[in-house]
């Protein structure tokens, strides 16, 4: 069984990433990863700092929630920008964002920082088209 799930031109805090004026086309994808409950979208990656594991143009599925259990690989905001995927590792006082391609250092957000990084969802499937 396959399900229509949409792919999003970008993804930003404070507002319904799922609005139909940021669905670019729908992407038939396997039932039997969505979990029930959930809303799921899919996300095209932008730049390199996920290399080699995702480039440029790779599709992640996204599983918008707001709690991960880290590490994981998930979608953020900061500031309110555009999403990010990153390995996200969330403990009591920091969250640290991990590129995968070492020109990019981890980015830090202590204590009161924290608040800057909104968590869209969890990385749950990614696919790469030729």
């Amino acid at each position: 069984d396959c399900a229509r799930v949409p792919l999003i031109g970008r993804v930003a805090a404070g507002y319904s990433c799922l609005a139909e004026e940021n669905i670019s086309e729908y992407i038939l994808t396997d039932s039997d990863i969505l979990k029930d409950g959930y809303d799921y979208f899919w996300l095209k990656v932008k730049g390199d700092s996920m290399e080699p594991t995702l480039l440029e143009g790779d599709l992640v599925l996204v599983r918008a929630q707001n709690v991960l259990e880290t590490p994981c690989l998930a979608v953020v905001t900061v500031d309110q920008e555009d999403g990010l995927v990153k390995y996200v590792d969330i403990d009591t006082h920091k969250i640290t964002l991990n590129s995968v391609n070492p020109y990019y250092p981890p980015r830090i957000f202590a204590d009161k920082e924290m608040n800057r990084v909104s968590v869209v969802g969890q990385v749950v499937e990614s696919k790469r088209r030729y």
